[in-house]
């Protein structure tokens, strides 16, 4: 599976999937219809839709964008770029990313501040989970801890849409046009000193990456998911009351969608570095 800017519609149609699974469960629940076949239905469900994030980022081949292909500039070439003609540089056209639209030194930084988000929040939710189901699994008892996941749920949903929305402007949905003038992604010559300073950081931080070892415990929580609720299935429904299930469903769902981000986020942190590089070679031919 590869990631890219229609992963955004991925994570609208995860969203969308459970409300629709939670209405029918509410329905059916007002229909008094008989409870234990709608939950066990319902958590199906639920983990048939969260598991092919889980899965497609378990599989995914995440490529590493190496720094050298930057370049950069030596002292030289940085004074003759900044008092370069931007005139004639907005002009250049450039291959930039497909259906982007905006500037690259704003962009840059929102980019660099989403790589945060793993060892801010998904590398904390698969660990709070794990214990979460472990817990469920071993001690039946443990599942009133079912009630701590809405607080966690808004949580974490709130930093994700904070971090897409900032980033999500920039990308024009359908859209496929690639080639751009300069003068559309950069405002003057000079920036390209600092485009290129967090672009260089963004790559250093994609190497301290292990994505093998992050696709490890997306596949061990996916696994977890799968046997605690075999084990809630197999010891009956009855303990698990109306809003314990709705967490739990939330909590499954909310860890697919912050899975689903962070392979946009890899996606769009390797494609702004390339980016940049062939700005580089763009501002070169006329400093």
């Amino acid at each position: 599976m590869n990631y890219n800017e229609s992963t955004s519609l991925r994570l609208d149609q995860l969203r969308a999937g459970v409300a629709a699974l939670e209405a029918a469960q509410a329905q059916a629940s007002s229909l008094r219809i008989a409870r234990e076949g709608l939950v066990t239905n319902f958590l199906s469900g639920v983990f048939a839709r969260a598991s092919v994030a889980f899965q497609d980022f378990a599989t995914a081949v995440f490529p590493k964008t190496d720094a050298a292909i930057l370049n950069g500039f030596s002292p030289k070439e940085t004074v003759e770029m900044e008092s370069a003609d931007y005139t004639k540089l907005r002009k250049v056209q450039v291959s930039t990313m497909e259906g982007f639209e905006g500037k690259y030194l704003t962009y840059g930084k929102y980019v660099l501040t989403s790589l945060s988000y793993y060892d801010n929040v998904l590398s904390v939710q698969l660990a709070e989970f794990r214990n979460l189901l472990g817990g469920i699994i071993n001690n039946h008892e443990d599942r009133k801890s079912l009630l701590s996941l809405q607080g966690k749920y808004k949580e974490y949903r709130s930093i994700l849409d904070a971090l897409d929305r900032e980033v999500s402007v920039y990308w024009q949905r359908g859209s496929f046009k690639a080639i751009r003038p300069v003068g559309d992604v950069l405002d003057r010559t000079a920036d390209v000193v600092e485009i290129n300073r967090d672009a260089k950081l963004i790559s250093e931080k994609l190497k301290q990456v292990s994505f093998e070892q992050v696709q490890a415990k997306v596949s061990e929580v996916r696994d977890l998911i799968k046997i605690a609720l075999e084990v809630i299935d197999s010891k009956g429904l009855k303990e698990v009351s109306d809003p314990q299930l709705k967490n739990l469903s939330q909590g499954i769902m909310g860890l697919a969608e912050s899975v689903e981000f962070y392979g946009l986020v890899l996606y769009r942190a390797n494609v702004y570095v390339a980016a940049v590089a062939r700005l580089n070679e763009a501002v070169k031919k006329i400093a």
